[in-house]
């Protein structure tokens, strides 16, 4: 690969010297510069009509108790996992709230949701960060929730490996205030998504619950230390 990039490279230069000029990167970098604007402006545009949407922003019927209906929060909730498991809470008759800054979510699973479970009062989109410990109350103080499942995450292991402290900030921090915000408004219910990344490199197959958390690398390191604030609360 490397050879054919730097033969590619050298034939563009020869080109380039026998016109004299060569338009054609300025070209590429306005088409891409405008093709990310559009695509920036549509996300900020639908992320307006999801919160005006008739489905969301019913605060009436997220704000109390319901017996029978039990309100659950699903952070990352627009990622793969998240989406999957809002899904089968929603088809199960609970009520639920999405939380996610679509950093690594999918906007159109929001949207689907939003489609299969149009009634006021089921499903609610909140477009934020976690980071946020201020929104993040605020969340809670106006939500009466009865549990939580935590999704939210970025989770590849090398680029953790390049960034660390982005991964102890997006995981470990993130989590510490999620769960100091859960002890304020006295919800001791927590469903955490973890990785088999904490068990590092196992000396025995299968991993079970018993098996020794090593982990060798900043993705399991910070997921595991946001798993014993969790059983610590």
């Amino acid at each position: 690969m490397l050879g054919l990039t730097r033969t590619r490279a050298q034939q563009r230069s020869s080109r380039s010297m026998s016109l004299g000029m060569d338009f054609s990167e300025p070209k590429k970098r306005s088409g891409i510069c405008g093709r990310i604007l559009m695509v920036s402006t549509l996300t900020t545009l639908c992320i307006l009509m999801l919160n005006h949407s008739p489905s969301f922003g019913y605060p009436g019927k997220f704000s109390i108790h319901e017996l029978g209906v039990p309100h659950i929060l699903v952070t990352g909730g627009a990622g793969y996992i998240g989406s999957h498991a809002a899904l089968r809470l929603l088809k199960d008759s609970y009520r639920v709230t999405i939380v996610d800054n679509l950093s690594r979510g999918n906007l159109g699973a929001i949207q689907v949701l939003q489609q299969l479970f149009p009634d006021p009062g089921r499903l609610q989109f909140v477009y934020a960060d976690l980071g946020d410990a201020k929104l993040v109350h605020q969340l809670f103080s106006q939500n009466a929730f009865d549990a939580v499942m935590h999704f939210a995450a970025v989770a590849y292991v090398g680029e953790s490996t390049l960034d660390p402290l982005k991964y102890y900030h997006n995981i470990t921090s993130n989590t510490l205030g999620l769960l100091e915000a859960m002890a304020a408004h006295r919800i001791k219910t927590l469903i955490y998504s973890s990785t088999c990344a904490t068990y590092g490199e196992p000396e025995k197959m299968p991993i079970t619950e018993e098996s020794p958390q090593l982990p060798i690398n900043p993705y399991g390191k910070a997921k595991k230390m946001a798993e014993f604030f969790g059983t610590s609360m």
